[in-house]
């Protein structure tokens, strides 16, 4: 139903509450039908990154699965920028020290990208990803010294 309401959207932290605590009996389905929202919406990026987030969320083991089948079916290198593969808010202690978590992350996606058929269309793909997490890696850097420089010695 929900998937040919074409004027709807429901964001990405909503559509979550859909599939958790889904019944075991019920997965197989509701990951059916996700993929085939994902594959009808290729040129969306808001509604393929509700789909990426409730597998981030409600589907963790299938998340990498899930980027592979995304960037399959549509590897234009200004819709990969738009896509989501990394959460945008983390929780933890303090001194949890969310760059790391972040570049730690886009490895993992990076490796994914690394291991597509055809690995040329994914060049700037891969260079964009590498600029990413070195971003992410000074940051986690320029937090390690903030939070080294705040100690009293």
């Amino acid at each position: 139903f929900l998937a040919e309401l074409d004027r709807y959207y429901i964001s990405e932290d909503f559509a979550n509450v859909f599939f958790k605590n889904i019944q075991p009996q019920d997965i197989g389905r509701a990951k059916s039908f996700l993929k085939f929202y994902l594959k009808k919406n290729l040129t969306d990026s808001k509604r393929a990154n509700t789909v990426l987030d409730i597998y981030r969320h409600c589907f963790p083991d299938d998340h990498l699965k899930i980027i592979r089948i995304t960037l399959m079916g549509n590897d234009n290198l200004d819709f990969f920028k738009e896509l989501e593969f990394v959460n945008s808010y983390f929780f933890g202690p303090g001194h949890l020290n969310v760059a790391e978590l972040k570049a730690n992350a886009q490895e993992k996606i990076l490796d994914v990208v690394s291991k597509l058929p055809h690995a040329y269309k994914y060049i700037q793909h891969k260079a964009h990803l590498k600029e990413e997490i070195m971003y992410q890696k000074k940051r986690a850097d320029d937090e390690r010294k903030r939070e080294f420089l705040k100690h009293v010695w």
